[in-house]
């Protein structure tokens, strides 16, 4: 009888031992369309605190996500754990590195600032994005009711979508695990530095932008390069910190910008208007041929001219256009007129009815020159019509001082 009680109690205290260590039966909830919503294996304490695992599922039945703690993985007063992402087809999307603790009374989970969070390609473990948030970022208990998720690539990265807080410089990589372009990160928003890269690693593009009422504006120095390392643009465009007139908008370029030929020469010089002297739409284009002699130059400062009484005066929205020969003897010389950048007046139009509707059009006289200076041609454009007047050709056509002048008066 003794020993049938020994065994009855050895029994039950090896239950009462392995009990503790058992594996707790999973819980699993289901949408309405009796989809798996998610998989929770774990435990949750006193205060709100869950260890354990939480699988996260879409309204398809596909697995998004699987967010990891551990009570051994403490520091401080937060617990460490891991929140992985994933594709549609299962493979992993990105691995994030989180903490979960209590703040007033509330569960919080937040994306760790001392580590990195990695994004990968599609069906591989080659790393697509990487970075590493400079404080920490509470995850949205909003993005997790509506979507049934704590985080997505496409809520954290999304380039014109805000997140307050969410401050980083991320890397991305292609397929060969080379860098691909660099973008700086101010409140979930891309604002600031930004770089691009060629396969074989050199720099392909860098400059500055700035988020602007939703939108994203270059500001401040662009420079492109080929693939080589050569430069082929360098431009500036304005930004707030320069102080402007009216009319200067985002996204608009100012100062000089340069391009170049693939052999590296200069191939165009646009004095764009500085910011603070911005009044028209006409720019200062210097060209220049591969052997770094000029091929045109449509010149801001240069005037045609308008009647005003019996005096000539500047007619502001011309600019004077020279184009050369290879050895650098005139070819063509005459007036363009274009349209302003800001709104036109009643004045404008009375003196130039055509002017906000016809772009780069001819004005005054267009003399052409064979390569020993002769002038072979003078051909005088109506202002208003914006058609040919006259031609002259042969020996007779002689340059005069009113070939600059506009067929108009004030």
């Amino acid at each position: 009888m003794k020993d049938k009680l020994f065994v009855v109690l050895y029994v039950f205290l090896m239950f009462l031992v392995f009990s503790n260590y058992a594996v707790a039966q999973p819980d699993t909830t289901f949408y309405k369309g009796k989809k798996i919503k998610q998989i929770v294996n774990g435990t949750t304490s006193a205060d709100g605190l869950f260890f354990g695992e939480q699988k996260l599922y879409n309204k398809k039945g596909v697995l998004q996500e699987i967010i990891t703690f551990r009570k051994a993985n403490k520091k401080a007063n937060k617990y460490n754990g891991v929140l992985k992402t994933y594709y549609n087809d299962t493979t992993i999307a990105s691995e994030v590195p989180v903490a979960q603790f209590i703040k007033d009374k509330k569960r919080v989970i937040e994306i760790r600032s001392d580590k990195k969070v990695f994004g990968y390609h599609k069906n591989t473990t080659d790393i697509s994005y990487e970075f590493q948030l400079k404080k920490p970022l509470t995850l949205r208990h909003k993005i997790y009711k509506k979507f049934n998720r704590h985080y997505h690539d496409f809520v954290l990265l999304h380039k014109t979508k805000k997140i307050k807080g969410l401050i980083t410089t991320i890397y991305y990589f292609d397929d060969n695990k080379k860098i691909a372009g660099i973008d700086n990160f101010v409140n979930g928003v891309i604002d600031g530095v930004q770089k691009t890269y060629y396969t074989n690693r050199q720099l392909k593009s860098e400059g500055s932008t700035k988020r602007v009422r939703s939108t994203n504006y270059s500001v401040g120095r662009w420079v492109y390069y080929r693939e080589d390392g050569v430069v082929m643009k360098d431009v500036e465009y304005y930004c707030d910190t320069i102080k402007a007139n009216k009319p200067m908008r985002y996204g608009m370029l100012i100062n000089n910008g340069k391009f170049y030929f693939p052999s590296a020469e200069l191939q165009f010089l646009v004095a764009y208007p500085r910011a603070e002297d911005f009044h028209h739409r006409i720019d200062t284009i210097k060209a220049y041929y591969d052997n770094e002699k000029p091929w045109f130059k449509l010149d801001y400062d240069t005037k045609a001219k308008i009647k005003n009484g019996d005096s000539k005066k500047d007619y502001k929205h011309s600019a004077k256009y020279v184009e050369y020969y290879k050895s650098g003897k005139i070819k063509i010389e005459g007036f363009y007129v274009k349209i302003p950048r800001y709104k036109l007046t009643k004045s404008d139009l009375v003196v130039d009815s055509k002017l906000g509707s016809v772009d780069n059009r001819k004005v005054a006289s267009w003399l052409y020159y064979d390569e020993a200076g002769n002038i072979l041609k003078k051909i005088r454009y109506d202002m208003l019509t914006g058609k040919v007047k006259k031609i002259t050709e042969g020996a007779s056509v002689k340059k005069t001082p009113s070939d600059d002048l506009i067929d108009t008066e004030f």
